[in-house]
C-alpha cells in the first residue's frame, strides 16, 4: 500500500499554489487537482492491496490475471470498484466474512469518504471553470483532510487480509 507522505506532498503544494493564487479561477483549479491527485492516489492503494492479497493467496503465478481484473476497473467506490476485485480474488463468502472484523468504524468512514469524494471527483471531471464561474471549490487543504479516513480504512483492510491463511 502506498504510503501517506507523497500525496500530502502534493496536496501541500498544491495548498500553496491555491494560496498564492492571483484568481479565483486558479484557485479552482488548484482545488480540482487536488481531488484528482487524491483519487489517483486512492486508486493506486487499492490496486496495491489487490496485488499483495493476490500474491499471498496465489502466489506470482498468475501476475497476469491479476493485472486484468486491476486494468478492468476503473474508479475507487468501494462497493462499485474495490469489493469486486477482492471477491474475484477471496470469492464473495470470505469477503462477508472478513468485512465482518474490520473495524466498523474506520471501514464505515472510508466507505462514507469515498463516496463524498466521488461526488465530487465526477462533478469535478465533467466540468470546466471560467473566471466568472464564482461557484466555490474546496481549498486542497480541505482536501487533505479526507486523506486521515480514507488511509486509516485502507489500512484496516490490507491487515485484515494480510491474516489471512489459504
Amino acid at each position: 500500500m502506498l504510503s501517506t507522505f507523497d500525496i500530502c506532498e502534493n496536496i501541500y503544494i498544491l495548498d500553496e499554489s491555491y494560496i498564492n493564487a492571483s484568481s479565483s479561477l486558479a484557485q479552482n483549479l488548484f482545488s480540482k487537482l487536488a481531488v484528482l491527485e487524491l483519487c489517483g492516489w486512492i486508486e493506486q492503494s487499492m490496486d496495491d492491496i489487490i496485488r499483495e492479497c493476490y500474491i499471498r493467496i496465489l502466489g506470482n503465478n498468475y501476475h497476469n490475471e491479476i493485472e486484468v481484473i486491476i486494468q478492468k476497473t476503473h474508479g475507487f467506490d468501494y462497493k462499485k470498484c474495490f469489493r469486486p476485485m477482492l471477491i474475484q480474488i477471496t470469492g464473495l463468502k470470505d469477503i462477508e466474512n472478513l468485512e465482518d472484523s474490520f473495524d466498523l468504524a474506520k471501514f464505515l468512514k472510508l466507505k462514507s469518504t469515498l463516496g463524498e469524494l466521488k461526488k465530487v471527483r465526477g462533478k469535478y471531471a465533467h466540468t470546466h471553470h471560467t473566471e466568472e464561474d464564482k461557484t466555490p471549490i474546496d481549498s486542497p487543504s480541505r482536501t487533505e483532510t479526507k486523506i486521515k479516513p480514507i488511509f486509516e480504512g485502507l489500512q484496516e483492510i490490507d491487515e485484515v487480509f494480510k491474516k489471512l491463511r489459504y
